[in-house]
């Protein structure tokens, strides 16, 4: 009876060691990059420096995990093994269930985070270095059913947390290679967001919505609908972050490309349809270069609505300034400041403008062809201002918050760029031989930079 006894204790210790933390548990990771390929175990992992830090995240519902002590190697220690990353190259990390998420090599090396107060959620300015990392364990012990590896970014103090997408379950891959440009794409209307290429991947793998154009290409990202609960005024996160009263009341989404073409989309056809999408890739892969980073596609949208090269989505909602309702678009009482590099700001109405030279001139506009302008030459008014001759750009933003840069000593080469009168009493930029995005409309500052 003895001997069973020792042979029944025997086997239990054998399974509680195959079972165990530290060096016992089965482990791969496979690392690929510009030096070829390596596959690690726990063992691999643990011979490699260590770094260790507080790691938490918010969620896409707003739901707050609070910073645990995590274990592990990070990202940097990661690629040396595979020749390193070098700028312009992006770090993939990605799950056993084909989830992956994309940091840039700022954020992979630098650790370029958003990060919110742990104990409100609220954005604030990182109290110290981030370390996005693949931890091997959690406050001392193996990390149990969210692992056995996992992606997290700590810091040295348990004070921050970033977004819930940098947080990724059950790693099993990285690999390193040239990304494509970074982007941001700007949201403003009730409420106003700057996302950034991490925060739409995640988007677009946790709501992921597909469509086929005539030609069988498969285009999947995010449902503008979506994308609208993010700009109509309410909260960002959580089941009721996109309102059905005020999209049935009936809004727009104007949809602006890099270039200034835009397009204006009724809340009616985007209205919880998931056919209507804000696309970051087509068969599987990122957006050809002429589409690139997302193009609007969609059931029921015209070819002149799937506007391609999306830098910005701008809601106007009934009572919002702009939308002809409640405060007034750019009329009568419009102004336009000069600032920046200047010896003397200026600000410009209508009629202070016509008490300057006004001029007439017939230009080429690059997608309505030959047009007459009334208004002042820019030049002029950058004369008045005392432009600095050194600068180097001239930001221009219009009422509705689109901004685009344009070359100081272009706009200094351009005899005929106006400052042209508009039919609503504000101002639009007339640019002949200049890209569509310098022909502003309801322009209301040009900053010297």
């Amino acid at each position: 009876m003895k001997r069973s006894l020792l042979v029944v204790l025997a086997i239990l210790s054998l399974l509680a060691a195959a079972c165990g933390g530290g060096t016992t548990v089965d482990v791969t990771l496979e690392v690929t990059g510009p030096g070829g390929s390596v596959t690690l175990d726990m063992g691999d992992l643990e011979d490699l420096p260590l770094t260790e830090g507080w790691g938490g995240f918010v969620s896409s519902t707003g739901e707050i995990t609070i910073p645990e002590r995590y274990e592990g190697v990070s990202l940097a220690d990661l690629a040396a093994q595979v020749g390193g990353i070098e700028p312009g190259m992006g770090l993939t990390v990605v799950a056993e269930d084909g989830y992956a998420m994309t940091l840039s090599y700022d954020q992979a090396i630098s650790g370029a985070f958003i990060v919110y107060d742990p104990s409100t959620g609220a954005e604030i300015t990182p109290s110290g270095p981030l370390h996005p990392i693949v931890a091997y364990a959690r406050d001392g012990e193996p990390i149990g059913d969210d692992g056995p590896l996992r992606l997290e970014v700590v810091s040295d103090e348990r004070d921050q947390v970033v977004d819930g997408h940098w947080s990724v379950k059950w790693v099993n891959a990285i690999e390193i290679k040239d990304l494509g440009a970074e982007w941001t794409l700007q949201m403003s209307g009730l409420s106003d967001e700057s996302m950034d290429r991490g925060t739409f991947e995640s988007g677009a793998n946790c709501h992921q919505a597909s469509w086929t154009d005539d030609e069988g290409h498969v285009y999947t990202g995010i449902p503008l609908w979506l994308l609208a609960g993010r700009l109509d005024g309410g909260p960002q996160h959580g089941d009721d972050a996109y309102d059905d009263a005020l999209a049935e009341a009936g809004y727009t989404i104007e949809v602006i490309a890099a270039d200034g073409y835009s397009a204006t989309i009724e809340s009616a056809l985007f209205h919880r349809n998931d056919t209507v999408i804000v696309a970051n890739q087509v068969d599987g892969a990122a957006l050809p270069d002429e589409e690139y980073p997302l193009r609007l596609v969609g059931e029921g949208l015209t070819g002149g609505q799937m506007v391609s090269q999306i830098a910005s989505l701008v809601g106007h909602f009934p009572g919002d300034a702009g939308d002809g309702e409640g405060q007034a678009a750019p009329g009568a009482d419009a102004l336009l400041t000069f600032t920046g590099a200047v010896t003397q700001e200026i600000t410009l109405s209508a009629d202070t403008a016509e008490a300057l030279e006004v001029v007439q001139v017939t230009v080429e506009h690059p997608r309505d062809g030959n047009r007459d302008y009334t208004g002042v030459r820019l030049n002029d008014l950058l004369d008045q201002a005392g432009a600095d001759a050194a600068a180097s750009t001239l930001i221009v933003t219009a009422s509705d918050g689109y901004s685009v840069r344009v070359g100081f000593a272009d706009a200094r080469a351009c005899a005929d760029c106006l400052v042209a009168f508009n039919d609503d009493g504000g101002f639009d930029l007339a640019m002949p031989d200049m890209e569509i995005g310098a022909w502003v409309k309801d322009v209301v500052s040009i900053e010297v930079e």
